[in-house]
């Protein structure tokens, strides 16, 4: 299927609404449909009739001009390659699901949520102007990511995880039910309307910048809201475990320094 400037929608946008006039049938093992809309936007809305549920997007053709959004009551086990020149990518899966290729959405928002997991490859890379999402039982962004801002995001159980191989900026409320690590590389920034939560017993919260730790929100930016959880924050200067960085800016987020312990020896 191709449209040089209008939309692309495969299937039914209402649950179970999918007729046999929209139906494709495989003899094989893989059924493989490729829609290209350059200008356009890409809605696909996926079903299924039997209990032969869909597991697997190769998404070599998923591709469009001005968006990709799948926020249907999608079953996929493995999410492969995406990219968006324009629009952002939002997706949906009833599903635990891991991100095998990269997301490739330079300037724009990702959306992932999932009514279970979300699990890394080391190829499964996000590249974004903002992540957001939901996640149950943790989801872990472990590869070596690129992207700009945290977005809303919200995990009920188990790890929230990110680790940015750049700079990294909390703009809005990220909120984990469990745990919660994020690490970046050159420096980590709270914006004003950035905030991170975590419910966690222990080490609720492990905040590391490599670079300098800028907090623009104030004393409420980090919070461990479990009696027996608190927040850990490791920043050092650039490349160096043992430097701290004299521009930190901690804005009233109280605690006590222990500058020269790397992360693996924390208190």
């Amino acid at each position: 299927m191709h449209t040089a400037n209008s939309d692309v929608v495969l299937g039914a946008a209402t649950p179970g609404a999918i007729t046999s006039a929209n139906i494709i049938t495989s003899a094989r093992a893989s059924t493989i449909v490729e829609a290209t809309a350059p200008l356009g936007y890409f809605d696909v809305n996926l079903d299924h009739t039997t209990t032969a549920h869909l597991t697997t997007i190769e998404a070599r053709g998923a591709t469009a001009g001005t968006g990709i959004v799948l926020l249907g009551a999608n079953e996929v086990s493995y999410l492969d390659a995406i990219s968006a020149t324009a629009g952002g990518f939002a997706f949906h899966d009833t599903l635990a699901f891991d991100l095998y290729g990269p997301i490739t959405a330079t300037g724009q928002t990702v959306d992932l949520r999932s009514a279970h997991a979300i699990g890394p490859v080391s190829t499964g890379i996000i590249a974004a102007q903002t992540l957001t999402g939901s996640s149950v039982g943790g989801a872990n962004f472990g590869a070596a990511n690129q992207v700009v801002q945290l977005g809303d995001f919200t995990n009920t159980g188990g790890l929230l995880k990110l680790l940015d191989d750049r700079s990294l900026t909390i703009t809005e409320i990220v909120l984990s039910m469990g745990t919660l690590a994020l690490t970046s590389h050159a420096g980590m920034t709270f914006a004003s309307t950035g905030k991170v939560t975590a419910d966690g017993a222990g080490d609720a919260i492990v905040l590391a910048s490599d670079g300098t730790f800028t907090n623009a929100r104030g004393a409420d930016a980090v919070t461990a809201s479990n009696a027996v959880g608190r927040w850990l924050i490791y920043p050092q200067a650039v490349g160096n475990a043992s430097g701290s960085t004299a521009a930190n800016s901690f804005n009233g987020l109280v605690g006590k320094s222990f500058y020269g312990s790397a992360i693996s020896t924390r208190p």
